[in-house]
């Protein structure tokens, strides 16, 4: 009986979070869904603060969705799991609000990041475009939102997206008339690239199992995140991603290959990086590279940084059929 009227109370406080803070994403209904999870699938996944923020009938708020079960957290005997629970079944609900409500109520931001480039993206975008034989599937499966719901420089404009939408306009032709253009990424200065050695070693394919779905990294850190079915676990990369010539560059291994390329190096100076029917080689310190034998010119070429071989991301990464999203704000890119 006390363990039913902590819920309760739980419960409620959610519905009123102290902020007045969004919609019904924050109901009983959402967190008793997210006790169809595995708690352990959050234990460490996701930190126990969070920052959303959304507009919902044209009016922007921002919060901590969790503010209420922290400030009570030990008077109502919560662990920290279940905080973080709480977030991702806020989060849950958030998406299908979105879901339902586009464009009268969308998510904008979490912690700072466009929603598309945050852990909690696939499970954003299962919730938008869910479809499974219980249920009628999403509205937007589909139409133009497929691809316009991915696009972190169109959140915030929704009315005038679906406006176009409704028009019959296509999504390329959509972002053509809201979306950003491509932002070049901040050039440095190049260095002088000495004696060709590297400390790279050579890694096998990750298993399609354990295949992460998207990978977060960060320009100037080490530190990055591996996303499988909307779960984000933190990774380390032997160098930090680097920019020259207004190119961002990766380490050689752990980055395309954690998505299923395979990698083979000479030992000199050549590289081939082979996905599917997808074939990318480089040379070291060369502006000329190629996929599937057809030369491109690279603005900025393969290099070596302190003995670890880095390649241009972009090239690359599309090369190979992999996606490449560039925030500039935050200096973060996904790919998947």
């Amino acid at each position: 009986m006390k363990l039913f009227k902590n819920k309760v109370k739980k419960i409620a406080a959610v519905g009123v979070l102290s902020l007045g803070l969004i919609l019904g994403m924050f109901t009983g209904q959402v967190l008793a869904c997210a006790d169809c999870y595995d708690p352990a699938d959050f234990s460490s996944s996701y930190n126990m603060t969070m920052r959303m923020k959304v507009i919902k009938n044209n009016i922007v708020i921002e919060g901590d969705p969790c503010e209420t079960q922290k400030k009570f957290q030990k008077e109502w005997k919560l662990t920290d799991d279940e905080i973080r629970k709480d977030y991702v079944a806020a989060v849950i609900g958030s998406a299908r609000e979105m879901a339902i409500m586009y464009p009268k109520y969308e998510i904008i931001e979490i912690d700072g990041k466009p929603w598309q480039l945050t852990p909690y993206a696939e499970m954003i975008k299962k919730e938008l475009l869910y479809s499974d034989k219980y249920t009628e599937p999403s509205k937007w499966l589909g139409t133009p939102m497929e691809e316009l719901f991915l696009d972190p420089s169109l959140n915030g404009k929704g009315k005038e997206v679906f406006a176009l939408v409704e028009a019959g306009k296509t999504a390329a032709e959509i972002k053509a008339l809201l979306g950003k253009p491509e932002v070049k990424e901040p050039t440095v200065q190049n260095d002088n690239q000495g004696k060709i050695e590297s400390k790279d070693k050579p890694q096998e394919p990750a298993a399609t199992a354990a295949r992460p779905d998207s990978l977060v990294l960060t320009v100037g850190k080490k530190e990055y995140s591996e996303v499988k079915d909307g779960i984000s676990r933190p990774a380390l990369l032997e160098t930090e991603p680097i920019v020259l010539n207004g190119v961002t560059l990766v380490p050689l291994r752990g980055v395309v290959d954690k998505l299923g390329a395979e990698i083979t190096w000479d030992g000199g100076t050549k590289i081939e990086v082979v996905k599917g029917d997808k074939k990318v080689n480089l040379t070291l310190n060369s502006d000329k590279a190629f996929v599937n034998d057809q030369e491109y010119t690279l603005a900025s070429p393969a290099v070596v940084k302190e003995g670890r071989t880095l390649i241009p991301l972009r090239f690359v990464s599309e090369g190979l059929r992999l996606t490449v999203n560039w925030d500039a704000k935050t200096q973060s890119i996904m790919i998947r």
